[in-house]
Formats: structure tokens, sequence, C-alpha cells
């Protein structure tokens, strides 16, 4: 008898025969101030406008790049959920 091990990556939970992804939901607050330190970290996933903007469909695939900025901001005005 052999046993298998499969590893799914984070990103994907296995739920019965299916693979479901794991979204990241990005809000930006109002306490944003447009310091642009998001966008230089991950202009894939955000531009500055009157306060950051969230490309949503950019998320997947950068998820570290979206944490990393996240944790950068300095009014703490990135929620990731």
């Amino acid at each position: 008898d052999l046993l298998y091990t499969i590893f799914v990556p984070k990103s994907e939970r296995v739920r019965g025969n299916k693979v479901k992804e794991n979204k990241m939901n990005v809000t930006i607050e109002d306490s944003c101030i447009a310091c642009g330190a998001c966008e230089s970290i991950c202009d894939a996933v955000f531009s500055i406008d009157d306060k950051a903007v969230v490309n949503e469909a950019a998320v997947a695939g950068n998820e570290d790049g979206v944490q990393e900025a996240a944790d950068a901001c300095p009014v703490q005005a990135i929620t990731v959920a």
C-alpha cells in the first residue's frame, strides 16, 4: 500500500473534491492620508487618488505585497482579512 501526501498551497482549501481559492479582502479606511507607501510597495494592487485605491482583480497573486503594504502603512489604514 502506498501513502500519498498532497500539499495544497495556503491560498487554497480542499472541500470535498473541489479546491476553493481563499480570497484576500483588502479595505482602505478613511484614515488613509494618501502618502503613497502602499503604492510604492505594491503598485499592481494600490494606486493613489484622494486616498489609496485597491485593484481587487490584482490582489490574487500579490498577497505578500498587499500584506507588506498593510504592515508599512503609517496610519494603519489598510485592513486585510
